[in-house]
């Protein structure tokens, strides 16, 4: 190649509508193929739940992997609405600062550390509050609200025993907060049977190792 040679001249700019359009295609696109993903992982942990002693396949949860592919699927289609608003509309939705995001993030972080995918679990659980956080820009919500209906959503229960005293308290002085020595509400029902009438962890047999 000759690095002497003049470069071809570049066609004309992009219009405003060419740019809109092809980040809209992009934003389909992307949500076409998470649908698809989400529908594999769907039909894995639907096979693992109606068959519970067949072995596993190594990597990580299906059943996570498809609340988080649901949850960027929803991202995509909120992207593309915000697109079709305008630039206007756009700066006016812009994610703000909100104090309850950092502590919602180390919470699930903390209170997930026993199960078997703490990473997959935290991140879909924040993923879920993402989303309840944005509609509630006025800070109306309670902190505990958005942490049971995160755990309710996603099925994944969080251990308050795993909780750093710094959280516990935060989570106590909450007026939604509950009392429970071992789990924050939501308790599964399938829990209930193995919860101890005293302190310490429920041990479940047969279920996931996060109880163990």
């Amino acid at each position: 190649m000759d690095i002497t040679q003049e470069p071809e001249p570049e066609g004309p700019p992009e219009t405003a509508e060419q740019r809109t359009a092809r980040q809209l295609a992009m934003c389909r696109r992307l949500a076409d193929l998470g649908m698809q993903m989400a529908e594999a992982a769907a039909e894995q942990a639907l096979a693992e739940a109606e068959n519970p002693d067949a072995p596993k396949r190594k990597g990580p949860d299906p059943a996570l992997t498809y609340i988080r592919l649901c949850a960027s699927v929803r991202q995509s289609i909120a992207l593309e609405a915000k697109i079709l608003a305008g630039p206007a509309k756009s700066r006016k939705t812009q994610k703000r600062y909100d104090p309850r995001r950092p502590i919602l993030k180390r919470l699930f972080k903390e209170g997930t550390e026993r199960h078997h995918d703490p990473a997959g679990a935290a991140a879909a659980l924040m993923d879920h509050a993402e989303e309840a956080l944005d509609a509630d820009p006025d800070a109306k919500r309670e902190l505990c609200e958005f942490v049971f209906d995160a755990s309710d959503a996603t099925g994944i229960p969080i251990l308050k025993r795993t909780l750093s005293d710094e959280m516990l308290n935060i989570i106590e002085k909450d007026p939604g907060g509950v009392e429970n020595n071992t789990l924050l509400k939501p308790v599964p029902a399938w829990l209930i049977p193995y919860m101890p009438k005293g302190p310490g962890p429920p041990k479940p047999p047969g279920h996931p190792p996060e109880y163990a």
